[in-house]
């Protein structure tokens, strides 16, 4: 397996893992952790309402040193664009944005982050990402990207690569999108296609190297920071429901399961922090 590390399957009832989640990131079936003393609830504010702990996973471009997200279509809001979930919605819509621009094109690894080893399958970009979301069971939650990912899917099967031409490929896969029937999803894909992305001087500059040749450091960092925010969102929820089980009382058993999982979810926080670092 490439780098990427499994996560949970978002909406599991009490963080139950999926696929071959572990805390460790060895494929496992999921241990339970022991209990070393009560987990307190997350923290509200002065309306009671729990704010997002994002534990050692940032976002700030300052700290992690990557680029601007793209951002939604000009002129849509969330609800117009079909986004439902506005915390998953940029790691969905940094996907998306290199599957629109590069999803066709191989996706070769940095030789410094395969440790020495070779790379094993030739991949796209698009095959890639497709392969990291089945294997833990993902999907995007926002209706606009699951429809872009969905139709890209389609188009990527099912298309011509006999002129070896791998721009021309791409091209194609766009226009499909542009002159989609679909408005919504037509100016969505429209405006990630033309949408510059800036890469950050304090990483590249002395490269001055295209994003396209670097795609093989990009992509695997987009993806962990896809999971990653995932992972923040099931312990968010699940340090919710813990709060929400405390406050009523509810039974012990039930508290120490949410409870293992948030201990679960917080080693697999800080596996995925250090994995981001490397970038």
């Amino acid at each position: 397996r490439q780098r990427g590390g499994a996560v949970a399957e978002p909406g599991r009832a009490g963080g139950q893992p999926v696929g071959n989640m572990s805390a460790g990131g060895t494929g496992g079936q999921h241990e339970s952790v022991p209990y070393d003393g009560e987990v307190p609830p997350p923290e509200t504010d002065e309306e009671g309402g729990v704010l997002p702990d994002y534990g050692d996973v940032r976002y700030d471009e300052t700290e992690r040193g990557g680029h601007e997200e793209p951002g939604l279509p000009s002129g849509f809001n969330d609800k117009d664009a079909g986004v439902s979930n506005e915390f998953l919605a940029p790691v969905e819509r940094e996907l998306m944005y290199y599957l629109m621009r590069y999803g066709e094109y191989d996706l070769i690894f940095d030789e410094d982050l395969l440790y020495g080893k070779k790379q094993e399958e030739k991949l796209t970009v698009f095959q890639y990402v497709s392969a990291q979301m089945e294997e833990d069971g993902l999907e995007f939650r926002n209706g606009i990207y699951r429809r872009m990912f969905l139709l890209y899917a389609s188009e990527s099967a099912s298309a011509d690569r006999s002129g070896g031409d791998v721009s021309k490929v791409q091209e194609r896969i766009q226009r499909v999108f542009i002159n989609n029937a679909d408005q919504e999803l037509s100016q969505a894909a429209l405006d990630l296609i033309i949408q510059k992305y800036n890469i950050t001087i304090d990483k590249f500059n002395k490269a001055l190297t295209p994003e396209d040749n670097i795609l093989g450091r990009l992509i695997p960092e987009a993806v962990l920071r896809y999971k990653a925010k995932i992972v923040d969102w099931e312990y968010n929820k699940t340090a919710a429901e813990l709060g929400r089980m405390q406050k009523e009382k509810a039974d012990f058993e039930s508290q120490m399961r949410l409870m293992q999982s948030l201990q679960m979810y917080m080693k697999m926080k800080n596996r995925l922090a250090g994995e981001l670092a490397k970038y």
